[in-house]
């Protein structure tokens, strides 16, 4: 039997071909996976014509999850000298500087939820399978990502050969040059040297490109002369379906997630959500201030929450399989938690993988713009035939740098499909199982493309009604002859009348952990400094706020009340026409208070 070494990570979606092998270090999650043949597929099935997504999918969960889920149930063996946080230090890796911060999250949910199943399921055969399914949707997002690497990789290995073939070809000529002249002139020389490191880069990045091409045919089991792919349309961004709201996937995941059938109790979004609420206060208070994926006060919320999750679930879990079983009203006590905490733990893995799909969407615009701009640069300049040497080189420098913008655009796609494909996981929606994994290639492709398609139908279907828009409210309440009574007297809170408004969009904030928003920021009108259910907070929270900023002392603060979700909520706000909150919002949320600017 041949074997085969990958860097495959099996413990989370998002670390699968991401972090690479930096580390031999023995870490759950982190160590390199032997990938060999199952028992039932010892000679993988010849490549015919191009392979495309599904059909990497296809072969890369059944050429390798028999090993793979035989190593992750290993590593889920309940080690009982080891603390909840001593096992999450385990699972937390190293972390790049360009790696999104809520990976780690994923990877120390993932852990604890599959950590607590293996505790709770007293069935062998459940349990295995649970583990099966797992593994082959870890199997399954790797090849998506390596797929996507491999035809962009492919593709440019050939654009290098191109250029490399010229380049080097006008290195020949000025070596033969200098060995008839025995010496090039100034000019020749620096245009030689420029050369030679233009090369050297290409060469390398060239060789970093074979690289993922060959990781792609180790884990596919390709045994072909040479690799045809496709699939660019599978990679292509579309526009998020606005239906799509989270509320979906968590209403979904309650519904589907085979995690639930360990309680007798069926689980309800109600019951979770009010779970959560009850044990992370602060969630609620996010969502009321309308942060998103772009903002680091609500990324950093969610990061802390996560942890917390795993930890909690681990601790519970861990105390669960250290009760005595004739203690039986403790042990179900501590099971009930355990339950508790883990519907917990998946809500918060589709909070998180929903905010990774709009964030990679958000990051792909970006990098689609640099791409555009380097590609109208290098026409520019190459409009002039009659380039000098310096000039050659500053276009092969810029030829250099868009190679690696459009492979950080290549990743950018490969993440957004994979988050949106783990998102549909973590909602309860799975193909993979043993008895699939036992059929030709050919039909377990028809069977994926088939559910694959199911599921969007079932997320429509879940989908709430487009909210119905309302006639616009009036907006000269303060030309009524007593509107001056409504303001209340000796204070500086104007109270509008009451309004059921819907939740201004979620804004965007620009590089930075505290310093949010930068100066195109400063026209907008409204700052919000707080959301709180009862009226008479927002006006205490605006003394306090006047009492330590004297910026606020000669600003005029308002109270909105507002509908969200049924309930009414009494926001905090200042308006100017004129906008200029930049510099006091950044501060503001610089000392950790909340400040948005709508």
């Amino acid at each position: 039997m041949k074997n085969y070494r990958s860097c495959l990570s099996f413990l989370t979606v998002f670390s699968l071909f991401l972090a690479g092998c930096a580390s031999d270090e023995t870490k759950w999650g982190s160590e390199k996976i032997e990938v060999e043949e199952i028992p039932f597929a010892m000679e993988p099935e010849k490549v015919t014509g191009r392979l495309d997504v599904y059909q990497s999918m296809a072969r890369a969960v059944k050429y390798n999850v028999d090993f793979t889920a035989q190593n992750m149930g290993k590593k889920l063996k309940n080690p009982s000298k080891l603390t909840a946080r001593e096992l999450l230090n385990n699972v937390s890796g190293a972390v790049s500087g360009e790696e999104n911060p809520l990976y780690n999250s994923i990877r120390l949910l993932d852990f604890s939820v599959m950590f607590a199943v293996a505790n709770l399921e007293d069935s062998d055969a459940i349990r295995n399978e649970g583990i099966y399914a797992k593994a082959s949707q870890y199997l399954a997002l790797a090849a998506i990502r390596s797929h996507q690497s491999a035809l962009f990789s492919a593709k440019k290995i050939a654009e290098i050969d191109r250029l490399l073939k010229k380049q080097q070809k006008i290195l020949a000529d000025l070596e033969a040059k200098q060995e008839k002249n025995g010496v090039l002139s100034v000019e020749d020389k620096e245009y030689k040297k420029g050369l030679e490191v233009v090369v050297y880069e290409l060469v390398n990045f060239k060789k970093q490109l074979q690289q993922n091409v060959d990781e792609y045919e180790k884990l596919v089991k390709f045994d072909g002369k040479k690799l045809e792919l496709e699939g660019r349309r599978f990679y292509e961004l579309e526009d998020f379906d606005r239906n799509y709201v989270l509320d979906v996937f968590q209403k979904s995941a309650a519904k589907n997630r085979e995690e639930f059938r360990l309680d007798n109790v069926p689980a309800t979004y109600d019951g979770i959500r009010a779970n959560i609420f009850k044990a992370y206060p602060e969630v609620e208070r996010l969502q009321i201030n309308g942060y998103d994926a772009k903002d680091p006060i609500y990324i950093n919320g969610l990061i802390a929450r996560a942890k917390n999750t795993a930890e909690n679930l681990v601790s519970a879990t861990l105390g669960y399989a250290r009760v005595d079983s004739q203690k039986v009203q403790e042990k179900e006590f501590v099971r009930r938690k355990v339950l508790n905490e883990m519907g917990i733990a998946i809500f918060v893995q589709n909070e998180i993988a929903y905010n990774m799909v709009k964030s990679a969407s958000g990051d792909y615009e970006v990098v689609a713009e640099k791409v555009k701009g380097l590609k109208q640069e290098i026409r520019e300049k190459e409009k002039n035939y009659n380039l000098l040497p310096d000039e050659k080189l500053e276009v092969l420098n810029l030829k250099l740098k868009l190679l690696e913008a459009e492979s950080k655009e290549s990743q950018v796609l490969a993440e957004r499909a994979v988050a949106l494909r783990a998102l549909y996981f973590y909602a309860g929606f799975s193909p993979f199982d043993q008895k699939l994994m036992k059929k030709d290639i050919k039909q377990i492709v028809t069977a994926l493309k088939a559910a694959f398609k199911q599921d969007l139908v079932q997320m429509l279907a879940n989908s709430p009604e487009p909210e119905k828009k309302k006639p616009a409210e009036d907006a000269n309440w303060n030309k009524d002859e007593n509107w001056l009574e409504e303001v209340v007297e000796g204070g500086k809170v104007v109270i509008p009348p009451k309004k059921n408004v819907s939740r201004p969009a979620a804004l965007s904030a620009s590089a930075g952990v505290f310093s949010l928003y930068g100066p195109e920021a400063n026209s907008r009108k409204v700052m919000q400094l707080g959301a709180f259910s009862e009226c008479d907070n927002a006006e205490k929270a605006w003394k306090d706020l006047q009492r330590n900023y004297p910026e606020l002392a000669k600003m005029q603060g308002q109270v909105e009340t507002v509908t969200v979700d049924g309930k009414e909520i009494h926001r905090l706000i200042v308006q100017s026409e004129k906008g200029g909150f930049v510099g006091i919002c950044n501060k503001l949320r610089q000392a950790g208070r909340g400040c948005i600017l709508r």
